[in-house]
């Protein structure tokens, strides 16, 4: 019973590991194997020169983009060109929204690390959701 288990969860790990490589193939093939080009009038945040802007900016970025995860009420299809203002001082409220959003990542992988009866499923679904966030973010 156990060995089955274990063979059925390497078997759902094959599949997604061999799709996401298929897709980031398909990706680089795409772009022709280059990264992409954004000018700054598109991502201000990465063109912006003060190291602590740039990572506030995209702190925020990643928790709207969290939030429209969860309620995606006020969908755009294109979030560039100023849409998202610039996180510039680190009394900025919108910072809140980061920082719940990373405490809440890091409760939810302590839990994974600490949880017994669910560390499948709860892995899983981190990776599941981690996982395409790291090359969309540009991250890798």
């Amino acid at each position: 019973e156990n060995s089955q288990c274990m063979w059925l969860v390497a078997r759902r790990l094959g599949v997604l590991i061999s799709a996401g490589l298929c897709l980031l193939s398909l990706r680089i093939w795409i772009n022709q194997g280059t990264n992409p080009i954004f000018k700054p009038e598109e991502l201000r945040a990465a063109f912006h020169p003060d190291r602590v802007v740039r990572i506030l900016s995209f702190s925020n970025i990643y928790a709207l983009n969290a939030w429209l995860l969860l309620a995606p009420s006020a969908l755009c299809c294109d979030w560039s060109l100023g849409s998202v203002p610039l996180v510039t001082s680190l009394m900025d409220v919108r910072n809140i929204w980061s920082l719940l959003l990373y405490t809440g990542l890091l409760f939810f992988i302590i839990h994974v690390l600490r949880s017994k009866r669910d560390r499948l499923a709860v892995g899983m679904s981190l990776t599941l959701l981690l996982l395409p966030f790291l090359p969309a973010s540009g991250i890798i």
